[in-house]
């Protein structure tokens, strides 16, 4: 039953019915005899007439001269008169979930009165509002578990395949670029291109996929140093500049003067989300593009910041644009391949480090990607970013 629907049915009721013309010292002595029932359902003629619950009937003869008023009447002379509240009915097949988010429409939550279950019979019973509440939350839990044991399974299946394909991998790409050197036909070195290309493409894929899952899942841990953002931006500009220039792209960059100023991160993995951005920028220019990197200093952020040329994003991809396995409507402009990994990647890893990360983009404009991390300075040695600016206009 953990893994079915719940119906409300399911949970423990009462048959707790009487007849709406009893004596009101009648029900008394029934609800002193049966402790557990959370209240009574009138009947007429054998048909359902109204509930009343324990603390609503207890209230009313609580008041002054309540019981003198009502404890010698027929219960139905209480109910009509003191104006009880219309009881929630549900039919006994209703899912609990759905059972619960009706209740709570209906009713104010401090004040859960019990509930009527009809059958298809005809036969009605009580249950206790709170042991809706209880199922559902015993549900959710066992649900919980089972999504997490299905994930950790899940988990285990995919690094057990990535670690079984990583080694036959890393033989293609090393022998593969090893034939590269020593053969000199042509027709050859074209099809060697194709394999060597392909693995890594893969090998890419699968550590992408590991590192999602892993940061999906809480598994991902950081090893923060003060770093050198500048240095990162410009180690990467330089490895991928080769890769630009086969398409005559141009890179631009602009660096804030960092003197004195640490940002505190793991730094393989913002180098990771920086050379995802720039990658994706030289990925989705087109042929002669401009692509603007900028690096600055705000208040208490580092803001980096890349625009490219390229096809832009429409408004339902910039709402998906750092999903997972996210395939968007802008392509490649060199028939380069994409897992619909990087951007998710990149803003796991921003959110690890307490930033942001965001996307500006108009369709056929081009898309400026930014992200922000928190960053320290010393007061002892260096002015804080704008500081003098403040101190003057004063």
């Amino acid at each position: 039953m953990d893994h079915d629907i719940i119906k409300i049915s399911d949970i423990n009721s009462y048959k707790s019915t009487i007849d709406y013309k009893t004596n009101v010292n009648v029900v008394l002595k029934m609800l002193d005899e049966n402790l557990q029932w959370p209240g009574v359902i009138l009947l007429k003629d054998g048909s359902y007439f109204g509930m009343i619950s324990k603390l609503e009937l207890f209230k009313i003869l609580g008041k002054k001269f309540g019981r003198e008023l009502y404890s010698n009447r027929s219960i139905d002379y209480l109910f009509e008169n003191c104006k009880i509240e219309e009881a929630v009915i549900f039919e006994s097949d209703k899912d609990i979930s759905k059972a619960a988010i009706k209740f709570l429409t209906k009713k104010d939550p401090d004040k859960f009165e019990p509930i009527v279950i009809k059958y298809p019979s005809g036969e009605n019973r009580l249950i206790d509002a709170h042991e809706l509440f209880l199922s559902l939350s015993k549900m959710h839990q066992s649900m919980s578990k089972s999504l997490k044991e299905a994930s950790d399974f899940k988990t285990e299946i995919i690094r057990i395949a990535a670690h079984d394909l990583a080694n036959p991998l890393n033989s293609i790409i090393g022998f593969s670029t090893m034939m590269e050197e020593e053969i000199k036909d042509k027709e050859m070195l074209t099809m060697l291109d194709v394999i060597n290309s392909s693995a890594n493409r893969m090998m890419a894929l699968i550590t992408n996929l590991l590192h999602s899952d892993a940061m999906e899942f809480g598994n991902t841990k950081l090893h923060p140093k003060q770093i050198d953002l500048n240095s990162i931006i410009e180690c990467l500009v330089t490895n991928y500049t080769i890769q630009a220039g086969k398409k005559n792209q141009e890179f631009r960059v602009k660096l804030d003067n960092n003197n004195g100023i640490s940002i505190l991160a793991d730094e393989i993995k913002i180098y990771e989300v920086i050379e995802n951005l720039i990658s994706n920028a030289v990925k989705y220019s087109p042929v002669g593009g401009k692509i603007n990197i900028e690096l600055k200093y705000a208040d208490k952020d580092a803001l980096f910041s890349i625009k490219d040329e390229g096809p832009g994003l429409t408004e339902k991809d910039k709402k998906r644009v750092f999903g997972k396995f996210n395939r968007l409507s802008a392509k490649p402009t060199g028939n380069e391949k994409s897992t619909g990994l990087g951007l998710y990647i990149v803003r796991q890893i921003v959110n690890l480090h307490k930033g942001e990360v965001w996307v500006e983009s108009e369709e056929k404009h081009g898309s400026t990607f930014y992200f922000s991390l928190p960053f320290k300075y010393d007061k002892e040695h260096v002015s804080y970013p704008f500081e003098k600016k403040r101190a003057s206009a004063g």
